[in-house]
């Protein structure tokens, strides 16, 4: 480990009923750090310090700044999904908490009321799965729980990057439930998980249902599409189906262009980070770093 490296604790919230299987839940902290240590799983075990498994679930573990905020928002328990303040769950609701790896049912809030995930498909599909980043709802990458937080997420004071834009920061409903699908895995996405989401979402009553993926350009058949075909049900059932036009930004490369649904594409602010460099002649030179 680096000489920048310091001890953060990892916070997964209240622990479940279960018994405390100190082996399982070992190899799933060692998992978690595997994803940050670049798969290295000797880095991972020697980063790692304690587990805390009877008071509450979480481990210490020594981690360069870098990897600990790798490590921050990935996970539910990130104060953007809080449900402080919020009213119960809506009665209408039908949707649940689907335990599995690192993610209890008391995972889930007022705030986040729902979570699945979808592997039959992806398991099918791949010759041989070796490991599996969380076979559960959790979110391996920081994807998902990135999307959610911009769509939904509560707001969160003295937030900054690196020092930078330093303020408040909240998604666009804050007081909005969030309910997770997770259906895409280490090696990509499958048709039968997607449709698989797409059903027990309409069943379980979202009104909103954001996609931040997309198949690849150019765009294909509406009619053999996952998520055209998905979504067009979804869509006549009363959701309202939104999701990304692709991160390429070249011509040609927009997918997710069915007409029943609100595709969305990357935008950019007028803001920039600036920063002062002083020479040792006392010579001031204001640098915009390069946003590529």
């Amino acid at each position: 480990m680096c000489a920048s490296s310091k001890v953060y604790v990892v916070y997964m919230g209240s622990k479940d009923g279960g018994a405390d299987n100190r082996d399982e839940i070992l190899r799933q902290n060692h998992q978690m750090l595997t994803a940050v240590h670049k798969g290295s799983v000797e880095q991972a075990k020697a980063s790692h310090l304690y587990s805390y498994r009877h008071g509450f679930r979480g481990f210490a573990a020594k981690l360069t700044e870098d990897q600990a905020s790798q490590m921050a928002g990935i996970w539910p328990e990130s104060p953007s999904f809080s449900d402080a303040g919020m009213p119960p769950v809506p009665a209408g609701w039908k949707g649940k908490c689907q335990s599995g790896e690192a993610f209890n049912v008391t995972t889930c809030n007022r705030k986040v009321i729902g979570a699945r995930y979808y592997l039959s498909g992806y398991e099918a599909e791949e010759d041989s799965v070796k490991t599996v980043s969380f076979r559960s709802p959790r979110d391996s990458s920081g994807h998902g729980s990135h999307t959610a937080s911009i769509a939904a997420g509560r707001y969160v004071t003295n937030m900054n990057y690196k020092g930078l834009a330093a303020g408040g920061a909240r998604g666009g409903a804050p007081m909005a439930r969030i309910a997770v699908y997770k259906t895409c895995w280490d090696s990509g996405c499958y048709d039968v998980d997607l449709l698989a989401a797409f059903d027990d979402a309409i069943r379980d009553g979202v009104h909103v249902l954001s996609l931040s993926l997309g198949p690849d350009a150019p765009q294909g058949d509406y009619f053999s599409d996952a998520i055209s075909v998905g979504s067009f049900h979804a869509t006549s059932r009363g959701v309202v189906v939104v999701s990304s036009v692709g991160n390429a930004g070249t011509q040609g490369s927009a997918t997710n262009l069915a007409p029943w649904m609100i595709t969305v594409a990357a935008g950019s602010t007028d803001r920039d980070f600036t920063s002062d460099i002083i020479l040792g002649n006392g010579a001031n030179f204001t640098v915009v770093p390069s946003s590529s």
